[in-house]
């Protein structure tokens, strides 16, 4: 298995920080192949539909480099969203976190 990268969301996650996640992870992914990227979503306190579009194509993304885009520590809201959307069972979940890469909302 190759380079496993932890992105960590904090705060609220929506419509006006989708564009600045989406170029952090571009930008990540151009550096290096990860095959594994897991997102950890334990502080995040809300999240919108344009942001569970970016983590659909993240996840579009990982799967057609043969790669995998994981969930960590979703929060009650999130799965929810989650579940009202029916996207709960296409993200892969894992509880475990060993370390992470921290990319925070912009200030508002």
């Amino acid at each position: 298995m190759g380079d496993l990268l932890i992105l960590t969301l904090r705060g609220e996650v929506d419509i006006a920080v989708t564009d600045p996640l989406r170029a952090a992870w571009y930008r990540a992914a151009e550096q290096a192949e990860h095959e594994m990227i897991d997102i950890d979503l334990g502080e995040v306190t809300f999240m919108d539909a344009g942001a569970l579009g970016l983590l659909v194509g993240m996840l579009n993304r990982q799967e057609r480099h043969g790669g995998q885009l994981r969930l960590r520590r979703i929060p009650a809201q999130v799965t929810r969203l989650l579940q009202l959307t029916g996207l709960q069972g296409i993200f892969p979940v894992v509880d475990e976190l060993p370390y992470a890469v921290i990319l925070q909302p912009l200030p508002r």
